[in-house]
């Protein structure tokens, strides 16, 4: 388990790189949007609709199951707030079954 903090507003953190598909459990803590997409530059342009999937606090509570291969990057729209993004499959298998 890992807690992301100290966000800076529109700036994406590279979080994890995943070779294989690995399910992470995703909680948000605070009043933040938290986007998560695979790389820096969908998150940053500017647009209408944020790019990436989007997690509030109210959507990850419960923690949200999500199934990721390569970057994970993510962005706040607000500072303070807290994600925690939590591995629960050991990187390494090659299938979803």
């Amino acid at each position: 388990m890992a807690q992301y903090s100290n966000w800076k507003q529109g700036e994406a953190q590279k979080i994890a790189s995943f070779d294989q598909y690995t399910e992470v459990y995703i909680q948000c803590f605070g009043a933040a949007t938290f986007f998560i997409g695979s790389d820096r530059q969908s998150l940053e342009t500017p647009a209408a609709i944020g790019g990436g999937l989007q997690f509030t606090q109210a959507s990850t509570t419960p923690p949200f199951k999500l199934t990721w291969i390569g970057d994970l990057w993510v962005l706040a729209n607000a500072a303070g707030s807290t994600i925690e993004i939590t591995p629960t499959i050991k990187s390494g298998g090659n299938s979803l079954a």
